[in-house]
């Protein structure tokens, strides 16, 4: 992996002073330093970036442990790393693998389905595993006991939500990355899909995900903060062709993320003048009529337009000559900052200090069927 590799596949943005975290199927992971070229190792299953201190990042895992040839999980965190130095998820045995692996930003947890081998003695040779059920341990922990049973794979079966939680981000408009350590502008606590708004300067918005890796051109943006799908933008802005001035109010419809839309016009000498989402909009418009007389007036432009779509032109705001115009009202409200509370996890029933596990399915009395030959030693994968 590295930034110098132009012709192999892009993984995500990162910056010059950022870790790479990789894990490989074997069980083993390791962090380095981000450069043009660093090699890995064989069978990566996963590749992203690494934060010291990062305690809701948290990876869950299911693995065959080759040692006491069990299939175990786990939920993890990988905080407290030393560059180069190779770590292992689970214990170092030749037959250890993984069977399943996903890492997710904000301790979200789902539920897998365990497919046991056709020569399982076993009533059940499917049945699904929630890793809502475990506690997120420390990197070193072997995790909770599934089947003693072979498994064949392990795959997605569906999302979940996070057990940590919502997380307050911030925006720095410095450096212009989006941080949890209270830099800048505060955006909202944040949970699962939630989105950020990115709104700039000429005249277009975007959505994206609250990632930490996030940066966003500090110059260019008009306004950023956590994204409501029923919350209209309202803007006063100049269409360069006509040369006259108009309010919009809209909803945004869009649902593609990393993408800007232009939603005034692009022709040459058009521009954003005011921007709302607080309602009512209160603008005071200065004005100039065609016997030279000036006037003042204040316009409600939430009551002057009603929604439209958002590549609308919107209404024209007046037929005189537009001299001044100032916003009233108050722009964006201020989101409250939300104490984060650190959930505590219960340890679930099949925890080893807390009792015997239930988990494998019921033993038969006869042996099933031996297990038809299988393609390749490697299981299939979970998404990752």
């Amino acid at each position: 992996m590295g930034t110098g590799l132009k012709k192999d596949d892009y993984i995500t943005d990162c910056s010059d002073i950022d870790d790479i975290i990789a894990f490989r199927s074997d069980g083993s992971y390791s962090i380095a330093k981000v450069s043009d070229k660093h090699f890995f190792g064989k069978d990566i299953i996963y590749v992203g970036i690494w934060r010291k201190g990062d305690e809701r990042t948290t990876y869950n895992l299911v693995y065959w442990d080759g040692a006491g040839k069990k299939a175990m999980a786990k939920r993890f965190n990988a905080t407290g790393l030393i560059r180069e130095k190779v770590y292992n998820m689970a214990k170092e045995h030749p037959k250890t693998k993984v069977l399943y692996f996903s890492a997710n930003p904000n301790g979200e947890a789902e539920k897998v389905n365990i497919y046991l081998s056709a020569s399982a003695n076993a009533r059940l040779k499917q049945f699904d595993y929630d890793f809502a059920k475990l506690a997120i341990k420390g990197k070193t922990a072997g995790g909770n006991q599934i089947t003693k049973y072979n498994v064949r794979k392990v795959d997605l079966k569906e999302k979940g939500g996070s057990t940590l939680g919502g997380v307050n981000i911030w925006w720095d408009d410095i450096t212009g990355r989006l941080n949890g350590d209270e830099k800048g502008s505060y955006l909202g606590e944040f949970n699962g899909e939630d989105q950020v708004l990115v709104i700039y300067k000429e005249g277009s918005y975007e959505l994206t995900n609250y990632e930490l890796i996030n940066r966003f051109e500090p110059n260019e943006v008009y306004h950023i903060q956590k994204f409501f799908a029923d919350l209209p933008i309202q803007c006063v802005h100049y269409d360069g062709k006509g040369k006259h001035y108009f309010v919009k109010r809209f909803l945004i419809e869009t649902a593609t993320q990393n993408k800007k839309f232009q939603f005034i016009s692009e022709e040459k000498g058009s521009k954003l003048i005011e921007l709302a989402l607080a309602e009512p909009m209160l603008i005071e418009l200065t004005t100039e009529n065609k016997k030279k007389e000036v006037s003042s007036e204040e316009l409600n432009i939430t009551e002057f337009i009603e929604i439209k779509g958002w590549k609308a032109i919107g209404n024209r705001l007046t037929a005189d000559k537009v001299k001044k115009i100032k916003l009233l009202s108050e722009k964006y409200g201020e989101p409250e900052v939300i104490e984060e509370e650190k959930l505590e996890v219960k340890p679930s029933s099949d925890d080893p200090n807390s009792g015997s596990t239930n988990t494998e399915p019921e033993k038969l009395d006869k042996p099933d069927t031996t297990e038809p030959k299988q393609s390749g030693d490697n299981p299939q994968m979970g998404l990752f």
